[in-house]
């Protein structure tokens, strides 16, 4: 009698489904599952397995949510659509020139497959993205935070991936920076850390010299400066 094919099945998919999707091909095909869905259980199963079965996602299918839609949240916009995904965002103030769609927030959240956190930490959004609100998402959504630490905080958004409720995580900022050594982020099997160095490439640092310098050139001629984020004039006057 011929050995079955060891095939193994990783999250998300449900033991039921693939052992229904496999059961036309009988003593054929031997369906395994790991023992814990931990970095040490997935590599034990992987190292006796012939067959990888998982769940690829297609992204231009997938509903992406922005919260914030500053220079940040509306560039992230722009790249989203043109990889043909459906892009909603919430912001305090609506954009009514802006191409993706406003949503309130609660609504964003419950509606979206992707959702990349792009807001400044203020006091009112300090927790915006707490256990109640995280709970909103889709099963097996995808969180993006780029934004600052303290929004959606590390306890909270630990829970979303140990519940299923976040698929995975991709996080440049966090509560406390750096992030420690023994924090369970960093060894989440269904976590990608970066340390929020994006504004560290020579194109940024040449960016910021150029914006610097047309600044001052301004000045001198008498014309309005640019990039402005407090509301004051964006003449600068000498005294």
């Amino acid at each position: 009698m011929t050995a079955p094919w060891r095939t193994l099945s990783l999250p998300p998919i449900g033991e039921d489904v693939m052992r229904g999707l496999f059961a036309p091909l009988g003593d054929a095909v031997e369906v395994r599952f790991p023992k814990s869905a931990d970095r040490a259980g997935l590599h034990a199963a992987l190292a006796d397995a012939e067959i990888v079965a998982r769940r690829p996602r297609e992204l231009h299918a997938q509903r992406v949510g922005i919260v914030g839609f500053g220079a940040i949240g509306a560039e992230t916009a722009r790249l989203f659509q043109a990889l043909g995904c459906d892009v909603s965002y919430w912001t305090r103030r609506p954009r009514p020139e802006a191409s993706a769609t406003y949503r309130e927030l609660d609504d964003l959240v419950a509606s979206s497959d992707v959702l990349v956190l792009a807001v400044p930490l203020t006091d009112e959004t300090r927790g915006l993205l707490g256990p109640d609100r995280l709970a909103l998402l889709p099963d097996g959504a995808l969180l993006v935070n780029v934004a600052r630490g303290g929004i959606a905080p590390d306890d909270a958004v630990l829970a979303a991936l140990e519940t299923g409720r976040l698929g995975g995580a991709a996080l440049d900022v966090f509560d406390t920076e750096p992030l420690a050594d023994d924090h369970p982020l960093r060894s989440h099997d269904r976590v990608l850390l970066s340390p929020h160095l994006a504004g560290g490439s020579d194109r940024s640092q040449l960016n910021l010299v150029t914006m610097v310098r047309d600044n001052i050139a301004a000045a001198v001629r008498g014309d309005g400066v640019q990039n402005v984020v407090n509301g004051v004039d964006p003449q600068v006057r000498r005294r």
